[in-house]
């Protein structure tokens, strides 16, 4: 899987204004082939519900048309991610394949200012104090969706641990003690887990055979991506949230990140 990704002065180049719902899709679906494999991941950055998700079917190209009239239909909490725009679907896009995020953010460039094309070459002064007009000042930013929340907070950025993914430990807002347990959650998707880890269907059937139970086996796949598994897929605890988004454990994967933030916290005060 190509990974990549823009910056945020990437981002704010691209055109951020809400897109209207009866777009022609067939070019953007075609931009995007690389990623319609990964469709429903792309639907989860984009904050389509899982439910939503689970009722599209098709082949990958159907599933992602099918997908994106979806998202362009406001059917997810835009109060809370924003109205869909070309700047949101690239910042979706760049999680899975850097190549097409890039496309995206070539064809959908917000317009140059006038000042930009001025003969005027500004002086040194000028640079560091430039004056504030109205063409000058960007708009200001749709609200963000909530991995991108997340990759603001150095704890998600951590590696994680077999040892806090058995137990995170944390006290909560009213200073009680808390645990969360990740594995247990993870256990009964264990096999979807390894699916989206890219782990071949043999390794899974053996472990399938090898070990008593699914937290055992769940056990297996999270230790396997700790040891093998940076090049595929980030070792960053975001990840692993992002994981909890696409197996439909979304609401749990708060809790998990409430703790991570908390636990981080602990230690470094």
């Amino acid at each position: 899987m190509s990974k990549g990704g823009g910056n945020n002065d990437q981002l704010l180049l691209i055109d951020n204004e809400p897109l209207e719902t009866d777009i022609d899709l067939s070019e953007v679906v075609e931009t995007m082939e690389p990623v319609a494999s990964v469709w429903k991941r792309v639907g989860v950055h984009l904050r389509l519900p899982i439910s939503k998700l689970d009722q599209i079917e098709g082949d990958l190209k159907d599933c992602l048309m099918e997908m994106l009239k979806q998202w362009l239909n406001r059917n997810y909490d835009t109060v809370k991610n924003g109205e869909p725009s070309w700047r949101m679907l690239a910042q979706a896009v760049a999680r899975e394949n850097g190549a097409v995020f890039k496309t995206i953010a070539e064809q959908h460039k917000v317009a140059k200012p006038p000042e930009a094309t001025a003969k005027h070459k500004p002086t040194p002064s000028e640079t560091l104090t430039p004056k504030a007009t109205p063409t000058e000042t960007p708009p200001p930013p749709r609200p963000e969706c909530p991995q991108a929340i997340r990759t603001d907070h150095p704890a998600l950025h951590e590696r994680p641990t077999l040892r806090l993914l058995q137990c995170i430990k944390f006290k909560n807002s009213e200073g009680q003690q808390q645990r969360v347990r990740p594995k247990q959650q993870l256990a009964p998707k264990w096999r979807e887990m390894g699916t989206e880890f890219e782990f071949d269907g043999a390794r899974l059937s053996i472990w399938d055979t090898q070990y008593r139970n699914d937290e055992e086996r769940a056990h297996a796949v999270l230790a396997h991506w700790l040891d093998n598994g940076a090049a595929e897929y980030p070792l960053e605890w975001v990840k692993l949230l992002e994981m909890f988004d696409v197996l439909g454990l979304g609401e749990f994967g708060k809790l998990v990140e409430t703790a991570l933030i908390a636990n981080y916290k602990t230690q470094t005060t």
